[in-house]
This record gives C-alpha cells, structure tokens and sequence, in this order.
C-alpha cells in the first residue's frame, strides 16, 4: 500500500476513534455499539501477522 495513502487512512480512523469515545457521542451509544468502538480500538492496538494478530 501507498505510504501516503496508509497514512491518511490511519489519520482518518484515529479521528474516528476520538470522536466516538467523546462523552456526548458515549452518551448516545447503546452498551452493544460501545463495546464495538472498544473492542475496534483494542485491535488496533496488536500487531498483525500472516496468520492473524497477535497481542503487543
């Protein structure tokens, strides 16, 4: 992949992840979209392989 282009991605999806753990967006998430931004932020936070992730 271009290294712009990931850049720009991973930007995109930082932005993304502030936005939705703000406290007035928190508000407004039900417990089962919550623990989705959660567990999409924790991923990722790991490091993936050829065979799948792995934790840091």
């Amino acid at each position: 992949m271009n290294p712009i282009l990931l850049k720009q991605r991973v930007s995109k999806w930082i932005d993304a992840c502030q936005y939705l753990k703000s406290a007035e967006i928190k508000e407004q998430l039900s417990a089962q979209e919550w623990t989705a931004v959660e567990e999409l932020s924790n991923l990722w936070n790991k490091n993936f392989t050829a065979n799948g992730v792995k934790d840091l």
